[in-house]
């Protein structure tokens, strides 16, 4: 591999890095609240981990915060087994 491309890599990763870390930074303060209401009482440990995901996978963090502003209820077949256990 070539000096070049080698730049053109390491240029790419810290692009990425940097939209990724501008994504995320709001995100994890204020978009994952939005996108699930239990996030909302999440220490700063939780929002420490949730950070490196959220900036690795900006793209898909951006696509679910924007399009949808609430997360959508759970409705597997585990819920539900576990929904007519408790009664519900």
């Amino acid at each position: 591999m070539d000096a070049g491309w080698a730049e053109i890599i390491v240029m790419g990763i810290a692009i990425w890095a940097a939209i990724g870390l501008a994504v995320a930074i709001p995100f994890v303060f204020k978009g994952a609240q939005v996108m699930d209401p239990l996030a909302a009482a999440g220490s700063w440990g939780f929002r420490l981990a949730t950070l490196p995901a959220s900036a690795a996978l900006w793209p898909l963090v951006l696509t679910r915060w924007l399009g949808s502003r609430v997360a959508p209820e759970e409705r597997s077949p585990h819920r539900r087994a576990a929904d007519r256990r408790a009664g519900s």
